[in-house]
């Protein structure tokens, strides 16, 4: 343990032990002058003066002491492992602060006898009156601990580089708000906690701050967007809340990354003003209410994601009015209604993109209209998704000429008609979803040579006919043509289990060999004329039967009447004799 007057410094003293590969040799007199002009020469040390020729018993630390010329430390990338021990607290036997240093042994390596006899004190005293540093990277090494709060004493430091370390989860210091020189701040993937401390509404010279992918949370200080020189800010992918600070004065802001956080409220209208913006991402949060109408006035704006979001409303109909769009993403909210007029440059969606659009996401949500025509001067579209809206009418041939389009989902909503029997330029094409409408028709054989297509799914509509035999052709991993109105036999191609589920729902499929749960072709062939002779024997037999009973049935009704007709005339016949007999018999007594 080594008993510093300044705790920081003995960070620095394992850096430089442990980081810069140089062989030392440990009685050498002039070891100390070696090892900091070798650091000096590795770019780790900026601006090293000594002046005048070197005194073999004059060291070059105490030089520094007096010169106090070290600007730049730059440390990154050099696999350090440090660990930091906090909090950094007086002992109790010396008024000097204490600061436990551990390093890895394999750091040592290049090095001969330099844990026996380096006189660290030497760097402990060049840190400890650093008082010109300005520049600090120590980024992408293996420092853990905690992130130390001395670096906020430094007061002259103006670009500050922490990110991909180790740290164990710890706060950011608040005494790096006192930086009020600083200009870049640098501390992504970092293990960082806790709030963003409400300090940093004091550093008034910063133009950069990047603290995304952490573990950041609460909500964001309302001084962070009154910055006047705030330029860039990331604070992407960390577990912030709340709401945006409606009152926005970072006048010069270019680009804004807030995304996968778990924001709420509504997005600021004060963003409209930021008339340098270029880049604006505020998807997968909880954002809610409509698109402030403000922000279609930036000129600059280039890329423009608010997906999985909770927005609402109508997209503001001078979105791509004034900016040339690169990046549009709106998909998985609660939008309705067309697409702004204006989102495509020089006028009618969708005559032509800007030249440079080259992504465009509209899932899950209300659009209607046609695809139309003018699709053709998308020159640069890569991404074209839409699914699960309203869009409506035929596919147009023009959507094949997109010769750099390698995804196109339009998927869930109420395209109909037949699909294009010709293919103009569907070079790249890798994924095509277009189930879940009313297309209908043949499937076109001229699918078969889009050459990469590795994704195809047409379930879900109304295709009739025979499966094209060129679809064999291409390789594809997902092939999904269930619940249609196919027939006929499936190509061998896609005789495997590796298909299984691609045509359930057709009842009139068929394949060569019974590897799916398909009827054999030819065995269903067959079985369906044997079907038909016993069929028709069935009915024979069953004409014959129904032939015999209703013979027999008519033999006994007949019979049974005619034995009625007996019995009644008998009957009869008995009754007329015996009113004779009593006829006669009266006349006789008469007599």
């Amino acid at each position: 343990m080594f008993k510093l007057s300044f705790p920081f410094l003995n960070l620095f003293l394992s850096l430089l032990l442990t980081s810069i590969p140089f062989l030392v040799i440990s009685q050498n007199v002039n070891t100390e002058l070696d090892i900091l002009l070798k650091l000096k020469q590795q770019r780790a040390i900026h601006r090293l003066y000594s002046p005048g020729p070197p005194h073999p018993r004059r060291a070059i630390g105490r030089r520094l002491l007096h010169q106090r010329k070290v600007t730049s430390l730059l440390l990154s990338d050099k696999d350090i492992k440090v660990t930091i021990r906090q909090p950094f607290a007086p002992s109790e036997t010396s008024p000097f602060w204490t600061c436990p240093i551990t390093t890895s042994p394999e750091n040592f390596q290049e090095l001969f006898s330099i844990a026996q006899s380096f006189k660290a004190w030497i760097f402990l005293k060049i840190i400890l009156y650093l008082t010109k540093l300005q520049y600090l990277y120590l980024n992408s090494n293996q420092f853990n601990g905690t992130l130390p709060n001395e670096i906020g004493y430094l007061a002259n430091l103006v670009e500050l580089g922490l990110a991909y370390n180790g740290f164990v989860p710890s706060p950011i210091p608040a005494e790096f708000g006192m930086l009020s020189k600083l200009t870049f701040m640098w501390i992504r993937n970092a293990n960082l906690i806790g709030l963003i401390p409400d300090s940093f509404a004091n550093l008034s010279s910063l133009k950069q701050l990047d603290l995304a992918i952490n573990n950041v949370e609460g909500s964001i200080p309302g001084g962070l967007f009154l910055l006047k020189n705030l330029t860039y800010l990331y604070l992407f992918l960390n577990k912030l809340s709340g709401e945006i600070p409606q009152k926005v004065e970072a006048w010069n802001l270019v680009e804004i990354d807030l995304a996968m956080n778990n924001l709420t409220g509504s997005i600021p209208e004060d963003f409209g003003k930021l008339q340098n913006l270029k880049l604006l991402n505020l998807y997968r949060n909880q954002f809610s209410g409509e698109i402030p109408s403000s922000i279609g006035l930036i000129s600059t704006l280039k890329t423009f994601k608010v997906f999985t979001n909770n927005l609402s409303g109508v997209l503001p109909p001078e979105l791509g009015l004034h900016s040339k769009l690169e990046f549009f993403e709106v998909s998985a909210n609660h939008f309705s209604g067309q697409l702004p007029e204006n989102l495509c440059a020089g006028g009618e969606l969708p005559s032509s993109l800007a030249w440079n659009f080259s992504r465009l996401e509209l899932n899950n949500n209300k659009f209607s209209g046609a695809i139309p025509v003018g699709i053709s001067r998308w020159v640069n579209l890569i991404v074209f998704e839409a699914s699960n809206n309203m869009f409506s009418g035929e596919i147009p041939v023009e959507v094949t000429s997109l010769s750099r389009l390698n995804t196109l989902m339009l998927d869930g909503n109420q395209l109909s008609g037949q699909l294009p029997t010709k293919i103009i330029s569907w070079k790249l094409l890798t994924t095509l979803n277009l189930s879940r409408n009313a297309l209908s028709g043949q499937i076109p054989a001229v699918m078969g040579s889009i050459p990469v297509l590795l994704y195809l799914d047409l379930s879900q509509n109304h295709f009739s006919g025979k499966i094209p035999s060129e679809l064999g052709q291409l390789k594809l991993l997902v092939l999904n043509l269930s619940s249609n109105q196919l027939s006929g036999q499936i190509p061998g191609q896609f005789d495997n289990f590796a298909y299984e589920n691609g045509f359930l729902n057709n009842s009139n499929l068929c394949a060569a060999n019974p590897v799916l749960n398909l009827p054999n072709c030819y065995i269903s062939s067959h079985n369906s004329n044997k079907l038909s002779s016993k069929v028709l024997a069935m009915i024979l037999v069953f004409s014959i039967t129904i032939s015999m009973a209703t013979a027999i049935l008519t033999l006994v009704v007949v019979r049974h009447n005619t034995r009625k007709k007996q019995n009644r005339d008998l009957a009869t016949w008995k009754m007329t004799t015996f009113h004779k007999w009593i006829s006669q018999k009266q006349t006789f007594w008469k007599v």
